[in-house]
């Protein structure tokens, strides 16, 4: 699935109508065929039914539950991130802000313009090319602020201990706010292999099937238990798809986004 495709799929909502429709469908499907064989045979139940249906939806739930501990994992690990990465920021401002400000007017100019550009990275809706855009700009932002600090640096040799001290720590602030938005990077294209989710979809599917296949078998209807089971099978569905893909699905970081945004006033200077 495309990166364009899953962001629309996710942002909409459609995934969820389609996964639960489709699953509906089937059972219905299963409970027809299951039904005109029964008729057919004249028999109400094969004892192997409940066997085979247990064994798949084990199977189904095994999967599921696998994908999502890692879906939660995989969120955890870009939220300490996030987190890691709104302390750096903060501290780079607060930086600047110390050092004077005829040593600091450049980078001071692209640090704030790089917390814009960063709090509005996954604003809604998430568009890809609009995306890619502000990655690409963030990165050049990124090297213009390792630029400007190496100028700092330069400029302030021979400068009083305490302007060194605070030089050297706005410095070492800079290289990690920098690296830790490239792993941030890094962590949001690290997700399982896309058959494992193609398997856990197909077992879904297989098993709205096979439960309403027995149904008919057994020539009853439950709808009740059939939709509760599609309505709750799809809901874990969808929220493991947007724990996996944060910021384009429903689940984001805004408190997160809003940490960073504060900084900017940091760098606010009285004319």
């Amino acid at each position: 699935m495309g990166d364009t495709v899953r962001a629309e799929l996710l942002q909409s909502g459609f995934i969820v109508w389609f996964i639960l429709g489709l699953m509906l469908l089937l059972a219905e499907i299963g409970w027809r065929v299951g039904n005109h064989i029964a008729q057919k045979e004249a028999a109400e139940k094969i004892t192997t039914h409940d066997t085979y249906q247990g064994a798949l939806f084990g199977v189904m739930a095994l999967l599921i539950a696998f994908n999502f501990s890692g879906s939660v994992s995989h969120f955890d690990a870009r939220r300490d991130l996030n987190e890691q990465e709104s302390i750096a920021v903060s501290k780079v401002g607060k930086m600047i802000k110390a050092l004077p400000s005829d040593e600091t007017k450049d980078i001071g100019v692209t640090y704030q313009h790089y917390v814009d550009v960063r709090v509005n990275l996954f604003k809604k809706p998430v568009k890809l090319e609009q995306l890619e855009a502000h990655l690409s700009e963030l990165s050049d932002l990124s090297e213009k602020m390792l630029r400007d600090k190496g100028k700092i640096v330069r400029d302030t040799r021979g400068s009083s201990p305490e302007v060194i001290d605070l030089v050297s720590r706005l410095s070492v602030a800079v290289d990690s706010m920098v690296s830790i938005h490239e792993r941030q990077l890094i962590a949001s294209k690290r997700h399982p292999p896309a058959i494992l989710f193609a398997a856990t979809f197909l077992l879904c599917f297989i098993t709205s099937f096979v439960a309403g296949y027995t149904l008919g078998m057994k020539m009853k209807r439950d709808w009740i238990l059939t939709t509760l089971f599609a309505v709750v099978t799809t809901g874990v569905i969808f929220m493991m798809l947007n724990l996996e893909f944060p910021a384009v699905g429903m689940i984001d970081f805004d408190s997160f986004e809003e940490n960073i945004g504060s900084t900017y006033k940091l760098t606010d200077r009285k004319s």
